[in-house]
C-alpha cells in the first residue's frame, strides 16, 4: 500500500543496512515526519547517502543502495522496544510490509526485507541482452537475479504449472513498461496472453505462450545414431528425424529444425545440451511405438530432459526427465514478452504478486516506464511521475522520429518506382510509334513516284492509242 508519511509519538521505522562484506550493520533509526515526501527527505539525510530514498511512479517508498548490501527494515517504539502497535503505525506511514494482523501479540511486528542485486547498465547505452552460455542453465540466470532475453527486447519467461496458469492475477500485479497490466480474464495461459496484448498499444510489447526444455546430451551416445532408430512424437506428430550413422549433434539440431513446420518446435545447440523452444505454448514429447531413438539403445537414451517452472517465491522449480523414461513429457507453457519497438523491456511486479503466475522477474525497473509508447496516461502530479513523463515522451519521439525516417525512406523507394515506371513507360509509347505509326516523309515520296509512274503510263498508252488512229486515216485518205 502507499503510505501517509506520518511516524509520530516516538515510533520509529528502524532500517538496517547489512554489509555485503560481513564487515557489520548499519542501524538507522527515522521518526518525527508528517508526509510522504518529508519521510524521503528525512531517510535520505539520516542515512548519509548511504541509501537513497524516493517515491516510484505509484506513489511507494523505495529505498535502495548501490553495494548490493540486504536492507532489513521494522519498527521500533519510542523506547527502542518491537511492539504490535509500533508495526502497525509504521506500516501506515511507509507501506513497508511491518505488521501481521493475523497474529497475536509482539508476533505482528515482523519485518520486511530486500537482498542485494546485481543491476547491469551500459556504457554507451546499448540496449543489454543476456543469454545463457554453453555450460549456463536458468537456475544459474536466476541466481544472478537474470532471466534469458535472447534478442534486444525480448524477455523469456519460465513454465507456468497448470494450476498456476489457471490462477487469475490479482490487481497491480504486473506492469510492462509502465502500464498496468489489468487482470481480466487471466484464468488460463491464453488469457494472460492477451491481457498482455491488449495493453501492446501503450506498452509497445506483445505475449505470446512459450516453453522451452533442455536436452543434454552429456551421456547420450550419438554414434548409436542411425536411420533405424531415429524417431520420436514431437507435439503429437510422429517425427522421422532422416538421421544416419555419423551424424553429431549438428545433425541432430537441424533434424529438429526441418520439421519446426509441423511440430511448432526449434532447435539450437548449446555446448552439450540441445535447446528446443516452442513459441505456440507447451512442448510435448513422447517416444515413438517403433524405432524410438529414445528407447534403451537408441543414441539419445542416456540423455536428459530439463525444464524449469516458477513457485510462488519466484524460486525455480527443475523438472528433469531420462529419456528413457520420457514416454509422455509435458513442458509447460509460460509468458514471452517481446517489443515492438525493439526497446528494452521493463517489468515491475506488484508487492502481492505471486510469481508463480507470472514466470517473470523483474526488469529495468527503474526505467519508470520510458520504454513504452503511451503519452495520453502520463501524469505530472509528482516529480516521479514527471520524470517518468519525459521519458515516455522521449520515447514517443524517437518513435515518431523512426516511422518518420522509414516512411521518407518509402517515399523515396516510391518517388524511384515511379520515375523508372515513367520511363518505361515513355520508351514504350516511342517503340509503338515506331512500329505503329506511318513515316510521313517516305509515305510522301511513295505517293508522289506512284502518281508519277501512274501518269507517265497513262500517257505511253495514250501514245500508243494515238499512232493506230494516225495509220487508219492514213489509209482511209
Amino acid at each position: 500500500m502507499v503510505g501517509d508519511g506520518v511516524l509520530e509519538n516516538g515510533n520509529k521505522l528502524r532500517i538496517t543496512v547489512q554489509a555485503s562484506d560481513g564487515s557489520g550493520n548499519n542501524v538507522f533509526n527515522i521518526t518525527g515526519t508528517k508526509s510522504m515526501q518529508e519521510l524521503v527527505d528525512k531517510i535520505n539525510t539520516v542515512t548519509g547517502g548511504v541509501l537513497r530514498a524516493d517515491l516510484d511512479s505509484r506513489g511507494f517508498l523505495a529505498i535502495s543502495n548501490n553495494t548490493g548490501s540486504s536492507i532489513v527494515v521494522d519498527a521500533v517504539d519510542s523506547t527502542g522496544a518491537v511492539t504490535a502497535a509500533a508495526s502497525a503505525l509504521v506500516e501506515r506511514a511507509t507501506g513497508f510490509d511491518v505488521h501481521d494482523g493475523t497474529l497475536v501479540g509482539t508476533a505482528q511486528a515482523i519485518s520486511d526485507s530486500a537482498e542485494g542485486q546485481i543491476i547491469l547498465t551500459s556504457v554507451h547505452g546499448d540496449p543489454i541482452s543476456v543469454s545463457i552460455g554453453a555450460t549456463g542453465t536458468v537456475e544459474t540466470l536466476q541466481n544472478l537475479g537474470f532471466r534469458e532475453t535472447g534478442d534486444v527486447g525480448t524477455v523469456k519467461g519460465v513454465g507456468l504449472t497448470s494450476a498456476a496458469a489457471a490462477t487469475r492475477w490479482n490487481v497491480g500485479d504486473l506492469t510492462i513498461n509502465g502500464v498496468q497490466i489489468d487482470n481480466s480474464d487471466t484464468e488460463s495461459m491464453q488469457g494472460k496472453v492477451n491481457a498482455v496484448n491488449r495493453h501492446s498499444a501503450d506498452t509497445g510489447v506483445v505475449a505470446n505462450a512459450y516453453a522451452s526444455v533442455a536436452l543434454d546430451l552429456s551421456n547420450a551416445d550419438l554414434t548409436a545414431l542411425s536411420a533405424n532408430t531415429d524417431s520420436l512424437v514431437i507435439n503429437g506428430v510422429l517425427v522421422d528425424l532422416g538421421l544416419v550413422s555419423g551424424d553429431t549433434s549438428t545433425q541432430l539440431v537441424d533434424a529438429f529444425n526441418r520439421n519446426t513446420d509441423r511440430t511448432g518446435v526449434t532447435a539450437y545447440l548449446s555446448g552439450t545440451r540441445i535447446m528446443l523452444e516452442s513459441d505456440q505454448g507447451s512442448i510435448q514429447i513422447a517416444a515413438s511405438s517403433a524405432n524410438s531413438i529414445l528407447s534403451s539403445g537408441g543414441a539419445l537414451s542416456g540423455a536428459v530432459f530439463t525444464s524449469y517452472v516458477s513457485d510462488s517465491t519466484g524460486a525455480l522449480t527443475t523438472s528433469a526427465w531420462a529419456a528413457t523414461s520420457a514416454s509422455s513429457l509435458t513442458v509447460e507453457a509460460g509468458l514471452k514478452l517481446s517489443s515492438t519497438n525493439g526497446q528494452p523491456i521493463s517489468i515491475e511486479l506488484g508487492i502481492n504478486a505471486n510469481p508463480g503466475t507470472l514466470g517473470l522477474m523483474e526488469a529495468n525497473s527503474t526505467a519508470q516506464g520510458r520504454f513504452g509508447t503511451a503519452i495520453a496516461s502520463v501524469s505530472i502530479d509528482t516529480a516521479a511521475n514527471a520524470q517518468k513523463a519525459i521519458g515516455v515522451i522521449d520515447n514517443a519521439l524517437d518513435t515518431i522520429n523512426n516511422i518518420r525516417a522509414d516512411l521518407g525512406a518509402t517515399n523515396n523507394r516510391l518517388d524511384f518506382t515511379i520515375n523508372n515506371l515513367m520511363s518505361v513507360t515513355e520508351n514504350t509509347a516511342a517503340a509503338r510509334s515506331r512500329i505503329m505509326d506511318a513515316d510521313f516523309a517516305a509515305e510522301t515520296a511513295a505517293l508522289s513516284r506512284a502518281q508519277v509512274l501512274q501518269q507517265a503510263s497513262q500517257a505511253m498508252l495514250a501514245q500508243a492509242n494515238a499512232q493506230s488512229q494516225q495509220v487508219l486515216q492514213l489509209l482511209q485518205g
